[in-house]
């Protein structure tokens, strides 16, 4: 999977909990399946993510949301013949994908700029046309692996009164005698 996240950079990505952790690597093994990370790549005054194990799909609300940013995500897997769109706004988020030629999951406004027919070379084009960055550059230069944001901050309820402080990435404990609100998953999958 092809990420871009709008108008950052690497080190304002570390402040959201993608914290680089190891040396810099080439852009295929980003992009590979045994990646053990996301990897980050400073392309002007944008960061391009490359994901070989496509867990970007419900990591780009997550950064859209704790770094302001919009976040562009194409999923890209020949194996499993799925295509797809991504892109995170805060106007709203639209999200396209196509397995096997078929349409599985279509929410949101369509962009104009969508192929009637996905496949690779449609879902690179599209990447290359949305964020205006081409597909071989992107292979051409090194990146840097980092850690995924941190969904706790994105999602954790304020602490309660009389809550203990917790970790950064780590919800509050509430009080023995507080009622625990309710929290619900951020993503579904249908």
């Amino acid at each position: 999977m092809l990420g871009l996240v709008r108008g950052t950079t690497v080190d304002e990505l570390a402040a959201i909990g993608m914290t680089p952790i190891g040396d810099p690597v080439d852009a295929e093994t980003g992009l590979s399946a045994s990646a053990e990370a996301y990897v980050v790549q400073q392309h002007g005054p944008d960061v391009v993510v490359l994901d070989g194990r496509s867990l970007f799909v419900d990591a780009a609300p997550i950064i859209g949301a704790l770094a302001g940013r919009e976040v562009l995500g194409v999923i890209l897997s020949s194996v499993s013949d799925t295509y797809g769109l991504d892109v995170v706004t805060p106007d709203g988020r639209r999200q396209i994908v196509s397995q096997e030629g078929a349409i599985v999951l279509d929410q949101g406004v369509a962009l104009p700029e969508e192929p009637a027919a996905w496949d690779e070379d449609a879902a690179l084009a599209l990447f290359e046309r949305l964020s205006g960055r081409s597909f071989d550059a992107i292979l051409a230069a090194p990146g840097v692996p980092v850690r995924g944001p941190s969904a706790a901050r994105a999602v954790a309820p304020p602490p309660l009164p009389g809550a203990e402080r917790a970790a950064p990435d780590e919800p509050a404990a509430a009080p023995k005698d507080a009622a625990r609100p309710r929290r619900r998953g951020l993503f579904r999958r249908r």
